[in-house]
């Protein structure tokens, strides 16, 4: 690989413009936060991701273009780019030392937007976990009873977090199954039902089909596809499947995103040196 001069320029100055992308993404995403808009926070947040893998492959093409520039001077592979200015025109230097200087600091400026986003979020979970607790949704999954400790704290390890709405109206229909199969229509008894819920209804069909006729068959998948607007889970949900649960809750979704995008960010940002 021949690399001259120019490409070292053209590198640092695309490094430069992917840089200066993900910075302004990180900017509007923590105006969405400050104005609570955690939709468009989360839609900003997957393209935050795509950003930093585009502004990677740019770096590591730097990487690779200076290594071959180094390698042309008979200098080792991981020389630094300010060590092979001597190798370059007078007239040149300045220019290269000044687009080494913009993604130097691009990348401090882009560090300190990663934690203050994620100072936001953190504070934003915090709040949450303070202010909305779920004790009732709580007593359905394994979990929080063991633990003592709430869904909204970690208590179980699928955690709702945040769509309690949800969770409470798959409660209501989980309670309104068992009053008319058990009291109403006395189809059957309540040892019987806790039974076959014990036994998620294997070997129970015909309670199964009688006692709950609106839930999901078994060999269908049990969550519906997100964002339909439709009756989102039977009772199956919350009553003899609460192990497992659909999440949809933008802000646990949001912070997910986020601390993933932070962590790989702090691993792939390397200054030109």
């Amino acid at each position: 690989m021949t690399t001259s001069w120019e490409n070292i320029v053209e590198v640092l100055r695309s490094e430069i413009a992917e840089y200066g992308g993900l910075l302004g993404l990180f900017e509007q995403q923590q105006r969405c936060l400050f104005r609570r808009d955690a939709d468009t926070a989360l839609q900003l947040s997957a393209e935050i991701e795509l950003q930093v893998r585009t502004a990677d492959e740019v770096r590591r093409r730097r990487e690779r273009i200076v290594a071959a520039f180094a390698a042309a001077h008979n200098y080792p592979a991981n020389a630094t780019l300010r060590s092979l200015l001597p190798f370059m025109l007078i007239e040149v230097r300045p220019l290269i030392e000044a687009l080494m200087a913009e993604v130097n600091r691009l990348i401090h400026r882009i560090r300190r937007a990663t934690r203050h986003n994620h100072l936001l979020l953190t504070r934003v979970v915090e709040t949450h976990q303070e202010i909305l607790p779920t004790p009732l949704l709580s007593t359905f999954f394994n979990g929080p009873m063991e633990s003592g400790k709430d869904l909204i704290f970690g208590g179980a390890p699928y955690n709702s977090s945040g769509a309690t709405h949800i969770g409470f109206a798959d409660t209501v229909d989980s309670l309104n199954a068992i009053e008319q199969a058990v009291f109403i229509d006395k189809k059957c008894t309540m040892n019987e039902l806790i039974t076959a819920l014990k036994a998620n209804f294997e070997g129970w069909d015909k309670l199964h089909a009688r006692a709950v006729p609106f839930v999901q068959p078994r060999d269908r998948p049990i969550y519906p596809a997100p964002n339909v607007p439709q009756r989102r889970q039977s009772s199956r949900f919350c009553v003899w499947d609460s192990e497992h649960i659909h999440r949809d809750d933008h802000c646990a979704a949001l912070v997910d995103d986020a601390l993933d995008i932070f962590e790989h960010w702090a691993k792939i940002a390397a200054p030109a040196t």
